[in-house]
């Protein structure tokens, strides 16, 4: 067998013993959104359990690939699609952003399987409110005082 073979046989057993944990303990099924500087975006699915977090697939979300923006039921499509391959019943709860669209998919999700909760992402919501704090003028001033301060030091 080649190197590569060998490595994936290697990483799907180790793999086996957090896949076990989902039927005995439920998982979590984590999506989340990334945007490069070129705005082409990417949507990772986790599945997290107790003992431990598994990649489970991205999705490149570009519209120049999509040709059409990403909607609610753009996306609600791969969440359903990441609860059937884990298993309806292994899913404990869906866990997105809390913007508006994901809000809607959430209660979307909840609906079809009343067993799935739907939380937002505790991160996402910790982001919000830093940026918000950071609109604050007297917060602005510090921060821009301390980038000040920074870029004299780096030029030295």
């Amino acid at each position: 067998m080649q190197v590569l073979q060998v490595e994936v046989v290697v990483v799907k057993q180790d793999l086996e013993p957090i896949q076990a944990s989902w039927t005995k303990y439920g998982c979590s099924i984590m999506i989340d959104g990334w945007n490069d500087m070129k705005q082409q975006n990417i949507i990772k699915i986790f599945i997290s359990s107790c003992r431990g977090t598994i990649f489970l697939r991205s999705i490149d979300t570009s519209v120049e690939l999509l040709g059409t923006p990403i909607t609610t039921n753009y996306i609600h499509v791969h969440i359903i699609q990441a609860i059937m391959d884990v298993g309806l019943v292994n899913v404990v709860q869906v866990v997105i952003d809390n913007v508006s669209n994901c809000k809607l998919m959430g209660s979307m999700i909840t609906k079809e399987f009343p067993h799935t909760m739907w939380n937002p992402c505790a991160t996402h919501c910790l982001d919000i409110m830093v940026e918000d704090i950071g609109k604050l003028n007297w917060v602005k001033e510090v921060f821009d005082m301390a980038r000040r301060l920074v870029k004299f030091v780096k030029k030295k």
